[in-house]
């Protein structure tokens, strides 16, 4: 009822509404809540859980039909660039500064990667 009155089916109050189906074994609300509704299967809670991780049936479920790949594929792509980034932190001030810029060829560095 909440739903089709035009409640967001993503919005997150500890647990969305998948995490909620997920946790009492709902599947079919689970079907419904992703091919119907467009809910996120990517949200996390504030254990940083999907609702998939409380999901104690097959992971299919979280899947759209016609879909060719599903949340545990290993054929996901990544793509990785490098800048040249420094970073340094103010001792008195306790701030991180992120700064684009050349590093010297004589330093050694350490790889970060960033998920956006």
């Amino acid at each position: 009822m909440m739903l089709r009155s035009g409640a967001d089916v993503n919005v997150r109050s500890g647990y969305t509404p998948l995490h909620l189906a997920s946790i009492h074994g709902h599947q079919e609300i689970i079907r419904t809540l992703i091919n119907t509704y467009n809910a996120k299967t990517n949200i996390r809670d504030y254990h940083g859980k999907r609702a998939e991780h409380y999901w104690s049936g097959s992971s299919d479920v979280f899947n759209k039909p016609g879909s060719q790949t599903g949340r545990f594929s290993r054929s996901r792509r990544t793509q990785r660039y490098a800048l040249p980034l420094l970073l340094s932190r103010s001792r008195s001030q306790g701030q991180l500064h992120l700064d684009f810029g050349t590093l010297p060829q004589s330093t050694s560095h350490d790889a970060l990667d960033l998920y956006v």
